[in-house]
């Protein structure tokens, strides 16, 4: 706290240079490693001593008036312009003010270090750098994702209206209610798709395709959940050891799209028999392909029953993707239409 007449303590306080090596006149600054005055950092001029005795040393007014003293005083303090900031060239002339003048430089640095800490080695400058360097890298995660997220959604954008266009064309599909319809095809997506790609969910692919880069591990890895990718991959590993044939898959995707449990339809009954038929040929193809067809109808039935666990797990994944990335509902509205399917 200040009292009255006394100016404020501030948090800086003036440096004083020290007064001119040579002179002891009022300096300027450090100039050719000499603190010194103007007069005496231009001196050039060498001439006879005023005195005759080259001693003008004692005397500021006479070593002042003195060309050749003061010249000689400028060398013998190391003034040099080859060393402009060299402290360590002194001659033996060095009296009490050069400690005032490494006093000063000294302070200079303090200051330095206290308002520019990134001019030293301090080992919380680095652990700064080291926040700032992965902050930069999580902004690098953050653009990858978005960019693997925007290039999925123009695939998946791509894949709904092939789907919508296939689903169509199915074989008494389009008779069913149109509310009806457009709820099947909501909740049949995931698995429709599944059956007839789930060769790409493979550990070993490691090239190819983009439709097969992107189904890699790593890269779906990136996007959702571990576990749950894991769990798509270990069920697309059983699918692969059936082996389906073209046909098995085309009737495989006409059974689920008329499953009824999903979620309530306004004419169920229609559905159902609409998958009766569906179901009905399958075992006439498994019937006609097969010599032990009730036991590969049975497994293809237990793969459709078990894939309802995962279909469920999908649909709570596509709602955090909702939730953690807007952009999607914006810039991809079959494929938010899709993902919005959500089970309680």
């Amino acid at each position: 706290m200040s009292t009255k007449g006394q100016k404020a303590k501030t948090h800086y306080t003036t440096v004083e240079m020290a007064h001119c090596r040579v002179c002891g006149r009022k300096s300027s600054g450090y100039h050719f490693g000499v603190v010194s005055c103007e007069a005496c950092k231009n001196s050039r001029i060498s001439t006879v001593c005023r005195k005759g005795n080259n001693r003008c040393y004692g005397d500021v007014r006479s070593i002042s008036d003195c060309s050749a003293c003061r010249l000689n005083k400028c060398k013998d303090l190391g003034m040099s312009k080859r060393m402009p900031i060299d402290l360590s060239v002194r001659s033996p002339h060095v009296d009490v003010e050069d400690l005032e003048v490494c006093e000063t430089i000294q302070r200079l640095v303090n200051l330095q270090d206290s308002l520019y800490p990134h001019a030293a080695n301090d080992p919380s400058v680095l652990l700064e750098l080291a926040i700032i360097e992965e902050e930069h890298r999580q902004r690098e995660e953050v653009f990858k994702m978005m960019f693997a997220l925007r290039k999925k959604g123009i695939e998946n954008e791509k894949n709904i209206v092939k789907y919508i266009q296939h689903s169509k064309h199915i074989p008494g599909f389009d008779t069913l209610e149109l509310d009806d319809i457009l709820n099947l095809l909501k909740d049949s997506y995931f698995e429709f798709w599944l059956f007839s790609n789930h060769a790409y969910f493979n550990d070993q692919v490691s090239g190819g395709s983009d439709a097969v880069v992107q189904a890699h591990k790593k890269v779906i890895m990136s996007l959702f959940p571990k576990d749950y990718v894991e769990s798509v991959f270990k069920f697309a590993e059983s699918l692969r050891s059936l082996e389906l044939t073209l046909e098995e898959v085309a009737i495989i995707r006409g059974i689920i799209l008329t499953f009824t449990d999903r979620q309530k339809l306004n004419h169920s009954h229609a559905v159902e028999k609409l998958q009766e038929k569906y179901v009905e040929c399958l075992i006439h193809h498994l019937s006609t392909t097969r010599d032990q067809y009730l036991s590969r109808f049975c497994r293809i039935i237990d793969r459709l029953t078990e894939v309802r666990s995962l279909t469920y797990r999908n649909s709570f994944v596509n709602s955090q993707v909702l939730s953690d990335w807007p952009f999607i509902a914006k810039e991809f509205p079959l494929w938010k239409e899709i993902m919005s399917t959500h089970k309680d």
